[in-house]
């Protein structure tokens, strides 16, 4: 099973309409912008369906250039093309009509450049400022700013390489905020690309180079998600991953399962079994480039009934010598269904939740037709209450790209499974997918309300298969029950060299080294998990470490030896 992230970043913005009870609906409606490399053209595709499609039916399309399209479908799902006469921002609307009366609509806004800016995060490997043959790709997500015209616009999220559209005659600035843990940049020494792209359609090439530090270092995490059931099989997802790409660790994964539920099988063979505590030995080479997975299937060991709560743990060692072991653990309870639809999505945890919680999302999909799936993707529309800019990726069963999409407030996760050639039907082991991701809600929900988030998946050309609601309810409580808790841990303190600033999610995006008179001496860019923080070259003293994000402020003292 891969577990390979190759996101790649174009803009494309849309408005995923609902089933409508009028005479005809607009189910979906999709704008794929396409640039043309002869005359630099650039042009939509565009596709929607609309149901039910009687002798009445008429659609008006208006492209946001001034021109329109009107014509009688004589099928239920629509296709065809657009050309602009210039690049830029359009608004395109379809209506559907029933004779005379307007009875749906669906509007998108799409954003239109043909030069596109690639990234490449490499391992400078002899330090020559120049990606060789035999100098990967950083396959770790690195976080890249993007400034246009001297505005940030856009923070990507680049597993390696990605691309980026770039409008012409504009000033642009790329910029590393992180690189994954041991590592630093190097190349550029300014961390940045700043440029200005010319009035033709053009590609500029960006490589950012990072090094590896001289103390091997190494984060073993573990994740894992369950679904359950009182009769037949329940499974468990387990993944883990050494998060520091250059150290040599083998890990140890240990799950002990709820007594409701005994141990059957596992598509990986368990190094040992003792009653509900399964354990397995992983190689350091499974450990540390891509996500390790192992599939656990369980069955009932007393009375269970449909409501029951289940509660698992999954851990991962060792422990000692390990940067960020705040990963290392989990603890997961969820509650027994009496059956679910192949084409889901679910939530964790489950129950009432508390401003700023963390959820995670599992999107789980199933090709039940008669054909090879060549190409799927999954659009994920988020309530206005999660912060979209905290999203992390957590697992997927198939090579994918994400992107961010934007549809008037809303904001859109959309998942790209390009040459997915998932199995029909008749291959029950090997037709079906996943992705998991986390993400955080917002401080200033109002208490009661309902976040309900569910997703629509498209099989190649057919009509969009939407999945359940997954549902969590804001707990009344009271103002001094919102807190963050001990989310950031720095040491050592004292330190000499360097200072490990450990944080449980990406509560702080920067950190400021101040000193006693309240100067700014040195400022780094933070993310969850553990982050590193030369301060070798810093004289004798105390000071003050000042972080700033989304929640505030915090200020800890360190001295420096």
């Amino acid at each position: 099973m891969k577990k390979i992230h190759l996101p790649s970043f174009f803009v494309l913005l849309m408005f995923l309409s609902g089933l409508t009870s009028n005479a005809q609906g607009i189910d979906s409606f999709h704008v794929y912008p396409i640039c043309s490399p002869i005359g630099d053209t650039a042009k939509i595709s565009y596709q929607f369906a609309v149901n039910p499609l009687t002798s009445s039916t008429s659609i008006v399309i208006y492209y946001g250039d001034g021109s329109s399209s009107t014509f009688s479908p004589s099928s239920s799902l629509i296709y065809g093309s657009h050309p602009y006469s210039s690049e830029g921002v359009y608004t395109i609307k379809a209506i559907a009509y029933n004779g005379t009366t307007p009875m749906d609509s669906a509007i998108t806004t799409t954003s239109i450049y043909c030069s596109e800016a690639t990234i490449n995060i490499y391992d400078d490997i002899n330090t020559n400022c120049t990606k060789g043959i035999t100098e990967p790709l950083i396959a770790n997500m690195t976080k890249i700013e993007v400034k246009e015209n001297g505005v940030v616009i856009d923070t990507l999220s680049v597993f390696g390489y990605g691309t980026c559209p770039v409008k012409k005659n504009t000033s642009y600035v790329f910029k590393i905020l992180n690189t994954p843990l041991g590592t630093s940049a190097t190349c550029p020494s300014t961390r940045q690309y700043s440029f200005t792209t010319s009035s033709s359609t053009s590609t500029y090439n960006l490589s950012f180079g990072v090094q590896r530090g001289t103390t091997p270092q190494h984060d073993l995490s573990v994740n894992a998600f369950g679904r359950f059931r009182p009769v037949s099989w329940s499974v468990i997802n387990i993944w883990a991953i050494n998060n520091q790409i250059y150290s040599n660790q083998a890990g140890t994964i240990t799950l002990n399962i709820s007594p409701k539920y005994s141990y059957s099988h596992a598509n990986v063979t368990p190094t040992s079994i003792s009653g509900n505590t399964i354990t397995w030995n992983v190689p350091a080479t499974k450990l540390n480039k891509y996500h390790y997975g192992i599939m656990v299937y369980l069955k009932p060991a007393t009375t269970i009934t449909v409501g029951d709560t289940v509660c698992n743990t999954v851990s991962i060692s060792p422990n000692s010598g390990d940067i960020n072991i705040f990963n290392n653990t989990v603890y997961r309870c969820n509650t027994v269904v009496s059956s679910f639809d192949p084409n889901e999505k679910s939530v964790y945890p489950q129950g009432n939740f508390k401003q700023g919680d963390v959820f995670t999302y599992r999107i789980d999909f199933e090709n039940l037709g008669n054909d090879t799936a060549f190409n799927i993707h999954v659009l994920d529309t988020l309530s206005t209450y999660l912060n979209e800019n905290s999203i992390e990726i957590l697992n997927t069963s198939h090579a994918m790209s994400y992107n961010i999409l934007t549809a008037g407030m809303q904001k859109i996760l959309k998942f790209e499974f390009p040459d997915i050639n998932l199995p029909d039907s008749n291959s029950k082991q090997y037709n079906k997918g996943f992705v998991e991701f986390k993400i955080r809600t917002k401080i200033g929900i109002p208490a009661g309300t309902t976040l309900s988030n569910r997703a629509g998946i498209y099989f190649d050309i057919n009509p969009v298969v939407m999945t359940n609601s997954a549902n969590r309810t804001l707990a009344p409580v009271s103002v001094n029950e919102i807190h963050i808790g001990d989310e950031v841990i720095v040491y050592p303190n004292p330190a000499n060299d360097i200072l490990n600033i450990s944080m449980t999610e990406d509560y702080y995006q920067h950190a400021y080294v101040l000193n006693s008179m309240g100067q700014e001496l040195k400022v780094t860019s933070v993310t969850k998990g553990n982050n590193i923080l030369n301060i070798k070259q810093l004289p004798t003293g105390i000071y003050q470490l000042l972080l700033k994000g989304e929640y505030g402020t915090k200020v800890i003292k360190f001295q420096k030896l």
